[in-house]
């Protein structure tokens, strides 16, 4: 859809389905850090930008940004890295 459709508005799509796309990413960094206390941040909707540019470009297609959508940032730490320093138990807290 994105590399074939002229999408009118595609960063209101990612916006309204950013959640959707990223919960398979959401649900295997809370098995791998053990804590299901983990919530949606930039870095899992970042993997899913990521994964999705990744897709498009081998079908073909060129970066997110040239097609109207966040452009991934490839630069930064892991998920996996930045979870890990982030992971603390809510339960403890309160």
């Amino acid at each position: 859809m994105l590399q074939i459709c002229s999408l009118c508005n595609p960063n209101q799509l990612w916006i309204n389905h950013q959640e959707i796309r990223s919960e398979d990413i959401l649900r295997q960094v809370r098995t791998q850090q053990r804590n299901l206390d983990l919530e949606f941040s930039t870095e899992i909707f970042n993997k899913a930008l990521i994964i999705t540019e990744d897709k498009v470009r081998s079908l073909g297609g060129s970066d997110l940004k040239s097609i109207g959508l966040p452009q991934p940032n490839r630069d930064s730490n892991s998920i996996e890295d930045v979870l890990r320093e982030r992971t603390y138990y809510i339960s403890e807290l309160r």
